[in-house]
């Protein structure tokens, strides 16, 4: 059995299951000491395509050694126990202006450690040079942190005092450091709205999954005001393993998981 947090089980007996490098977000299934890459599903349980096969999304299913082979666009990461954890998202990755790749829901799930948090959303505009953060809050949370910092019970009063936000932004910084967050990843602007992101809202789904295009249009006035603000802290312009490389032929490079493997870990 599978007693692990945080994580999705065993693969299925009936489904294969493949990890593909994915260069751009810097996953690999030679990766110590878990393989990681983005998850293929194959097998007698997996649909062979979409009905429609003018659809765009027929490029999702590969073929691998005569094996049907759907592309999740998930980011996994496999145990030694056999059991598979998803750590990213492909579509959640964007392109800064100096050429890096930010993963949003990444730096989402650290920033999300912060007591004040209850749900937040990164956000990069095209071409952007940073990150901006926004912010729906733990109203107990805050209130202490309000009460706490600057004595004041109410802390929707302090919501565009300057201070406030800068300490913090101050506090999501060292956060993000201590978890492994690059600079050029690390937002330089917060707005912390009034409101609980719940499906109800439209914001998020059923399973309080972020629907950023929804919170995009609606939070779209925030997010212009805060590109028309200097950073805190000037992000770096040094050019790591993220920059976007040479465009090349897709290369179906992966890792197999025998299900004979995973029942021996079981």
């Amino acid at each position: 059995y599978d007693t692990s947090v945080g994580r999705v089980g065993y693969p299925l007996v009936s489904c294969e299951i493949r990890l593909r490098n994915w260069d751009e977000g810097n996953y690999k299934n030679t990766d110590k000491p878990n393989p990681r890459g983005e998850i293929l599903i194959g097998g007698k349980v997996v649909a062979q395509g979409y009905y429609d096969e003018t659809s765009n999304e027929n490029i999702n299913f590969i073929e691998i050694n005569n094996t049907k082979y759907f592309c999740t666009g998930d980011i996994g990461e496999m145990h030694p126990d056999g059991t598979l954890k998803i750590i990213d998202r492909k579509k959640d990755l964007v392109k800064l202006r100096s050429g890096e790749y930010v993963s949003l829901s990444k730096v989402e799930m650290v920033v999300n450690k912060f007591s004040i948090v209850e749900n937040s959303c990164l956000y990069a505009a095209p071409s952007a040079e940073y990150t901006i953060l926004l912010i729906s809050p733990n109203q107990k949370e805050i209130t202490n942190y309000a009460q706490r910092n600057f004595g004041e019970k109410q802390w929707q009063n302090l919501i565009d005092d300057e201070k406030f936000n800068d300490m913090i932004i101050k506090n999501l910084q060292d956060i993000c450091k201590k978890n492994g967050i690059e600079k050029f990843e690390t937002p330089q602007r917060i707005k912390i709205v009034n409101e609980s992101w719940t499906p109800e809202t439209g914001l998020v789904t059923d399973a309080f999954k972020l629907k950023r295009k929804a919170i995009e249009l609606k939070y779209k006035d925030y997010i212009h005001q805060l590109y028309y603000e200097k950073p805190i802290h000037e992000p770096t312009k040094r050019r790591t393993s993220r920059v976007a490389p040479e465009p090349q032929p897709i290369a179906i490079e992966t890792i197999e998981l025998s299900n004979n493997v995973m029942n021996n870990n079981r």
